[in-house]
């Protein structure tokens, strides 16, 4: 049955989702060219949670600028900020998922040293599901696949990956498989010791990639809807979506909808014709010390 009609809120969504124009520090330098890696020890770390931005404030601290304009680019971030106003609780969804076991991401880091480098390797990789991690340097973890690659510097203790690709798991909904993110110049700038990392990382998704991000994004949302009649977001998402008024939402209704396209649309210019064809994103991160085997590593 159909939940009682809301007022949409579509406007005051949209409008929380711009993030401020001011000219802001990245704090992370770039290179003139990507470093060539060719030593080094390997570090290995699990990741202990996604921090997800919960207000444009904190898209901004987790974004970067991308484009070099002297603006953080989040776009991305800013849209889960406002869809968790709602009630999509992506942040409890994956410290659940992580903590558990269920999600497991992997850090394997090469570098001479951790505190000054100017040649480092940084792969994330895909962790076969484990018990529930201890989190104190002894959890050893099965490797499962590839996610990403980067490469870039460590100065004062911090890496500033700035040349990489990866894609990014995250879970939006419960008892669904997270969505894989596939972004493309992707960095990272993270504190790290031979204990843990804390840090951001983002990129750009492509225009390419953004429509099929939308319809499994979609897919999910609806399936979760179907499960959850009385949650708030399916009381917004039948007012806003469900455009016949039959009582159903369908994944046309909901990817070809203003708000779908305002909320994915693109903001970066990447090949500088004046259309903009990448969509920003970043989030925070936190690993601990780990132990694994990794394809590769000498």
């Amino acid at each position: 049955m159909r939940a009682a009609a809301r007022p949409p809120l579509a406007f005051p969504l949209l409008a929380s989702l711009a993030l401020p124009a001011c000219l802001l520090d990245d704090a992370d330098p770039v290179a003139p060219s990507p470093p060539i890696v060719t030593s080094g020890t390997y570090h290995h770390y699990a990741q202990s949670a996604w921090i997800v931005p919960a207000t444009t404030e904190e898209a901004q601290r987790r974004g970067f600028d991308l484009d070099r304009d002297g603006r953080i680019d989040n776009q991305a971030g800013a849209v889960m900020a406002a869809l968790g106003g709602i009630g999509l609780d992506v942040q409890g969804e994956s410290d659940r998922a992580i903590t558990d076991g269920e999600l497991v991401i992997l850090h394997a880091v090469r570098a001479d040293a951790l505190v000054d480098d100017a040649s480092v390797a940084w792969r994330v990789l895909a962790g076969a599901p484990s018990t529930p991690p201890r989190w104190d340097g002894t959890d050893v973890f099965q490797v499962a696949g590839e996610d990403g690659s980067f490469v870039g510097v460590v100065m004062g203790g911090v890496a500033h990956m700035d040349w990489g690709v990866v894609n990014l798991p995250l879970p939006f909904f419960p008892e669904q498989a997270p969505m894989v993110l596939p972004l493309a110049h992707a960095r990272i700038a993270a504190s790290i010791t031979a204990d843990g990392c804390e840090g951001r990382i983002g990129g750009v998704m492509l225009a390419a990639d953004i429509e099929n991000t939308l319809t499994r994004f979609v897919r999910q949302a609806i399936r979760h809807i179907e499960r959850n009649p009385d949650h708030e977001l399916a009381r917004i998402a039948y007012d806003v979506f469900d455009t016949n008024d039959d009582g159903t939402i369908t994944v046309a209704e909901m990817a070809g909808s203003p708000i779908a396209d305002t909320l994915f649309r693109p903001d970066l210019d990447l090949d500088g014709d004046g259309r903009d064809d990448g969509l920003s994103f970043g989030l925070g991160f936190t690993c601990e010390a780990a132990s694994f085997t990794a394809s590769g590593e000498l």
